[in-house]
């Protein structure tokens, strides 16, 4: 099979794996709780950044035009307001940063599984980062949400209480990824 189509392929499965992922979720009060962050990691770890920034921007973009893909019901321009498309932008920061780093820390470290959770817990503090001082903007300077929260209570909201849930993530993708790339299923860049 020609690499091009393949890589095709294997792009939109993984879109598709991610909107159904963006869609298994357990509402909080602010941001849900998702597999989005798993398979962010996931095609990430997996493609190298031209790819993955194509495969999440394909899907960012295909949230903004009003497709019903992100973990909200709330879909097209209105989901600039939501608290949670912090998060969603960080998706796109970790499409890049997470195959850089990955690429940069296997030529130093020799353990595939070491490398990618490296990788994937840099992405999540990279996602974790846009998401709060998204929230941060809507609450506190635009004051577009009409909840008075402290910047430690966003901290919290936001990022704290996802800590541990979200490492795990890192965990299981770090594990995934590196029995994928022996299955040579998927070819590493």
């Amino acid at each position: 099979m020609n690499k091009r189509i393949k890589n095709l392929i294997i792009d939109s499965i993984l879109l598709a794996v991610l909107i159904i992922a963006s869609k298994i979720s357990i509402y909080t009060s602010f941001v849900p709780f998702t597999l989005q962050i798993l398979i962010v990691l996931i095609i990430s770890l997996l493609l190298n950044y031209k790819e993955s920034l194509i495969v999440i921007g394909i899907y960012i973009l295909m949230g903004i035009i009003g497709i019903p893909v992100f973990s909200s019901s709330v879909a097209g321009v209105a989901s600039f307001v939501t608290p949670s498309f912090g998060f969603i932008i960080g998706f796109l920061a970790m499409s890049f940063f997470v195959p850089f780093t990955k690429k940069k820390l296997a030529n130093r470290i020799n353990n595939k599984f070491l490398v990618n959770l490296l990788a994937s817990l840099i992405g999540l503090f990279i996602d974790y980062f846009f998401g709060f001082c998204y929230a941060v903007v809507l609450y506190k300077v635009l004051m577009v949400l009409e909840t008075q929260m402290s910047t430690f209570k966003l901290l919290f909201n936001f990022v704290i209480v996802f800590i541990p849930f979200d490492i795990v993530k890192c965990l299981l993708a770090s594990t995934i990824v590196k029995r994928l790339e022996n299955s040579k299923l998927i070819e590493e860049e």
